[in-house]
């Protein structure tokens, strides 16, 4: 019997050799027939237009207010062209507002998704725009048009076609990653066919899947059901790493795509660690909506599983943790700040808060095994990297919790424990949090007093206490918890009520325990949400309390943290009903809970299923580069509508014979001719890290600009080239060392533990 399973398991390694083999040779193929860059301008005659005249100096197509109209201005080259991914290059000048570029053809009028392309602002800040395509069939009419919105001027010089690598990495990948499900899916029959499975375990294993599918059903849509502020916000964010990644940046700190390309601090000031994910996706080729949503069917995969394991560690039954989880992944304010107000660093950092609670759990009752400072840590880590207004909002109610357990926490174990905990989240975030407090001290609207009064006095913007009991809620009816558990919360008073102490078991007794401390908890921050919490008295009251209050921004963000501890507070009450009157109570309240679920689930992701207002977006190109709402990270008194240079622009007496740039890399070849330093301003936002050097003359002077550009001082007679480039202060990466140090050591110390259990 060994030696056939020996033979199954050769066999089959020796199958995917050659499958992989396959792919990697047929990806190869295709990678030298790939389309070569074509250059389409007027003079090749392929290329139309529709309006305005064409200019023979230029041997360019221009249009402008004269011709009275709107629409259609340049088309063509109507070719052939074979499915794939395909990079497309404007080369025009404009003026006016809403030009637009995109490729066409009659076959999507036809076939459903045949050709996936956005259409592109031709601003008048720019003299080309590049954006990606991919067409996912042969065509046999493509063309690439532009449109005239009827004010001021467009001039289409010339398109470009080509069809780069990532067509080839973006094959590769799609077939490496069909082969590894097909391989998944035959260990999933082999396992099944080889051993017993219990029935109990199908239906978690069912029930979980079931969760994870409920909670995606919108990402079945082609598009997103809104395009908010805050979506724009988290795409450029993952398309920055993308480019800082591909300039050779790592780990990222200054990305590179914002602003027109001036770059901006994001992932200095807020947490990226999970972000490369959807970034590596993009670099395979994967469009800006599908990683987008390959990343929410992640964080809706793991918000399901970590809660499952935490409920289940505390309440040692998989009914209860089923439910619980339930409770917290389809919860209707999580759907909607997923799905509506695309909140990604709260979604993420809601995916870990049980994390956090299970340690904590675990802390007050079994504070010496190393799992309660661990657990405790390692969600405030995960938490930190996602949204730094989660954190604090974690800690302050980890406070309130010790306060009301004042009597039961204050033990050597459990404060030894905890402040374990804080050490170890400490040095796990270091490599975050140095960069993040020197910048936080450096003069940027984040830590000014001008940012602070932009969300000055937030108590008006609480909850109205009728929007807890809103089952049937519209799209802009999302500030408040879900009522199937503001219910579930009246229903554990009435458990503790009715259900007699005596009849409790010493189990049961605890949960009661633990519960009434939830409830109480639950109540506090479901009241911190409302508009008649006193806010406003306590900022102006207390002065040095105005930064985080101010910083919380809106008080429903504390339902996050509510729905986490109205699910513990839930499933401590079937415990106790489980204890006192049987299995048969427990399951017809476990029942209606569930009805009510979903109900309130099934009618918020209909309202976002039935939206007409879907927008696809495949590429970078679509995003607002410069929609940064407050202008957190930007040095105080920079104004990013100015923000508008293309290419540097010199003093008299340089001349630039030649730049480049790759992402926050710049290259100027440039000549002074004059015996006196001039100054060159770059297209970069001033942070404290650029560099300029030259091979001659080593270090150059970088200053900040009136409205903090950099200004590059070049010296007397200077010829040759200039690098500018980010490069991180000494302090950053020893603190990035410390950090990767720290998490080498608690790997070993995990294995270490885990191999000493075994013997």
């Amino acid at each position: 019997m060994k030696q056939s399973s020996k033979k199954i398991l050769f066999s089959w390694i020796v199958l995917q050799v050659i499958l992989l083999i396959v792919v990697i040779i047929s990806a190869c193929s295709q990678y030298r027939s790939r389309y070569q860059e074509h250059i389409f301008t007027p003079a090749s005659g392929v290329y139309y237009y529709t309006m305005g005249s064409y200019d023979s100096q230029q041997n360019a197509y221009c249009v402008d207010e004269s011709s009275g109209t709107a629409g259609i201005f340049t088309c063509g080259p109507y070719m052939t062209m074979k499915k794939g991914i395909y990079d497309i290059t404007i080369f025009y000048e404009s003026t006016g507002s809403d030009h637009t570029a995109y490729v066409e053809s009659e076959d999507s009028a036809f076939y459903a998704n045949g050709v996936r392309s956005d259409h592109v602002l031709l601003d008048s800040n720019h003299t080309s725009k590049s954006f990606r395509i991919q067409l996912c069939r042969n065509v046999e009419d493509f063309e690439i048009q532009t449109s005239y919105s009827g004010n001021g001027s467009l001039t289409v010089k010339a398109v470009s076609v080509a069809q780069g690598a990532a067509d080839t990495i973006h094959t590769l990948f799609i077939r490496i990653a069909l082969l590894l499900a097909v391989n998944a899916l035959f260990f999933l029959y082999r396992y099944g066919n080889t051993h017993e499975v219990s029935s109990e375990k199908k239906l978690t294993v069912f029930s979980l899947l079931g969760i994870i599918l409920l909670s995606s059903l919108p990402l079945l849509r082609n598009g997103f059901p809104r395009y908010t502020t805050d979506l724009n916000f988290f795409l450029m964010r993952v398309d920055g790493l993308k480019d800082g990644l591909l300039s050779g940046a790592f780990p990222v700190r200054i990305q590179p795509n914002w602003l027109n390309g001036y770059g901006y601090a994001t992932s200095i000031f807020y947490g990226d660690l999970f972000l490369y994910f959807p970034a590596i996706l993009r670099i395979l080729g994967v469009s800006v909506q599908n990683a987008y949503f390959c990343y929410q069917f992640a964080v809706n995969i793991s918000t399901c599983l970590v809660s499952y394991f935490c409920l289940k560690g505390i309440f040692s039954r998989k009914s209860i943790a089923l439910l619980g989880s339930g409770l917290y992944t389809l919860s209707a304010y999580r759907l909607v700040i997923l799905y509506y107000t695309t909140r990604g660093g709260m979604f993420t950092a809601y995916t870990f808060l049980p994390l956090v609670l299970y340690g904590v759990y675990l802390i007050y009752t079994d504070s010496k095994n190393y799992k309660s400072w661990l657990y405790t840590s390692l969600g405030m880590t995960f938490i930190i990297h996602c949204h730094l207004l989660s954190a604090e909002m974690t800690a302050l109610t980890l406070l309130l919790f010790i306060l009301l357990t004042v009597t039961s926490f204050f033990k050597k174990d459990r404060i030894f424990s905890m402040l374990k905990a804080v050490g170890c989240s400490i040095l796990l975030n270091l490599g975050f949090l140095v960069p993040l407090l020197n910048y936080m001290g450096a003069g940027f609207y984040v830590s000014s007093e001008s940012w602070k009064s932009f969300y000055n006095y937030i108590q008006n913007d609480g909850i109205q206490p009728s929007d807890f009991f809103n089952l049937f809620r519209g799209t802009n009816a999302y500030t408040s918890p879900d009522v199937v558990l503001v219910c579930s919360l009246l229903l554990y008073l009435v458990f503790t009520l009715c259900l007699s102490k005596d009849k409790l078991s010493q189990e049961a007794l605890s949960f009661r325990k633990i519960g009434n401390r939830f409830a109480a908890l639950s109540c506090i921050l479901c009241f911190m949400s409302t508009i008649y919490f006193p806010w406003d008295w306590i900022e102006e009251t207390f002065a040095f309390l105005r930064m985080p209050i101010n910083s919380i921004q809106y008080p429903h963000r504390f339902i996050e943290l509510a729905v986490l501890t109205m699910t513990v507070t839930i499933c401590c009450g079937l415990a106790q009903l489980e204890s006192n009157k049987g299995k048969n109570y427990f399951r017809y309240v476990s029942t209606g809970i569930a009805a009510l679920l979903l109900i309130g689930s099934g009618w918020i992701l209909s309202n976002i299923l039935n939206l007409d207002t879907y927008q696809p977006v495949y590429d970078k190109a679509y995003l607002d580069t410069s929609r940064i709402s407050t202008k957190e990270y930007l040095p105080e008194g920079a104004d990013p509508e100015l923000y508008t240079l293309e290419f540097p622009v010199a003093e008299d007496g340089i001349a630039i014979e030649q730049f480049s740039r790759e992402g926050l890399h710049l290259s100027i070849d440039c000549i002074n001719v004059t015996n006196e330093t001039q100054i060159i301003e770059v297209p970069l936002v001033y942070y404290e890290g650029y560099q300029a050097t030259d091979e001659d003359c080593g270090k150059l002077e970088l200053t900040p600009s009136d409205n903090f550009s950099v200004l590059l001082s070049v010296p007397a007679t200077h010829s040759g080239t200039i690098d500018i480039r980010f490069k991180s202060p000494l302090s950053w990466t020893i603190a990035m060392w410390v950090s990767g140090v720290w998490i080498v050591c608690l790997v070993v110390y995990l294995l270490r533990k885990r191999f000493s259990a075994k013997m």
